[in-house]
C-alpha cells in the first residue's frame, strides 16, 4: 500500500534529499511539496497520509502545525527540526505531532518512523527518546514552581511562546524581530503582553519562568 507524504520546508536541498531517500526505501508517493507557507494550503498536503513539516527550530513548526490540525480530515504529522528543546518535544506532544526527529540523524531513522506513524504509532529520535524517558521515569519530577510555571506558559500564544523562548536566550529586540520577520515595535509588544500574563516585572523575570517550565525536578 503506498503511503501518501507531503514535505514542507523552506530550505530545498533538504525538501530534495527527503524525496530521494522516500523514493528510494519505501513505497511512497509525494503528493505535495513546498515552502512552509507557500505549501500548507495546497490541496496535495490535505490528501497526504503524513505531512513532513521541517524547520531550523522546533518551535517554528507549531503555527504550521496549528493550520493543519484545523483540515477537516488532517494527515499524521511528523517534524524533523535541526534543534529541538524537550520543552518544545512537550508541546509539539500535546499538539499531537506523531513523530518528531532531528535533521541531523533523521536520514536514518525516516524508514521505521514513516511506518510506523502511518500505522498509527508514535516516532522520536532516539536522543529525544532519551530525554523524554529521563524526565518522565523521575519519581515526582515536576517540582510545584515547574508546574505553577507551565500553567503560566499555557496563556500564551504560539507567537509570543516564540518571542519568550527567545528572549530566554538573552537575545534582544532587534535580534528576535529578525528571526521571527516581524518589527521590532511587534516585538517589544509582545514582551509586554507576555509579563502580563506571566505577572512578571522584567522580561528577565519572564525568561526565568519559561526557565522553570523547562525543567525536571
Amino acid at each position: 500500500m503506498m503511503i501518501q507524504v507531503a514535505i514542507a520546508s523552506n530550505n530545498e536541498f533538504f525538501r530534495a534529499s527527503l524525496v530521494a531517500i522516500l523514493s528510494s526505501q519505501f513505497e511512497v508517493r509525494i503528493t505535495s511539496q513546498g515552502e512552509l507557507d507557500q505549501a500548507l494550503p495546497l490541496r496535495g498536503f490535505a490528501r497526504a497520509d503524513i505531512i513532513m513539516v521541517c524547520t531550523v527550530t522546533a518551535g517554528e513548526s507549531i503555527e504550521a502545525i496549528e493550520r493543519i490540525k484545523r483540515l477537516k480530515d488532517p494527515p499524521k504529522i511528523l517534524v524533523i527540526a535541526q534543534r529541538i528543546r524537550v520543552s518544545e518535544v512537550r508541546r509539539l506532544l500535546t499538539l499531537d505531532a506523531f513523530g518528531i526527529l532531528l535533521q541531523e540523524t533523521a536520514a536514518r531513522h525516516l524508514a521505521w518512523a514513516v511506518d510506523a506513524i502511518h500505522k498509527g504509532s508514535r516516532a522520536l529520535s532516539p536522543e529525544i527518546a532519551d530525554h523524554v524517558f529521563n524526565e518522565y521515569s523521575k519519581p515526582n519530577h515536576f517540582s510545584n514552581n515547574t508546574r505553577e510555571a507551565r500553567e503560566k506558559l499555557g496563556q500564551l500564544s504560539t507567537r509570543e511562546r516564540q518571542v519568550l523562548e527567545l528572549i530566554a536566550e538573552a537575545l534582544p529586540n532587534k535580534e528576535v524581530a529578525t528571526l521571527l520577520g516581524i518589527s521590532s515595535e511587534t516585538v517589544k509588544g509582545h514582551v509586554r503582553s507576555i509579563c502580563m500574563k506571566l505577572d512578571a516585572a522584567s522580561r528577565l523575570h519572564a525568561a526565568r519562568i519559561a526557565w522553570q517550565a523547562s525543567a525536571a525536578a
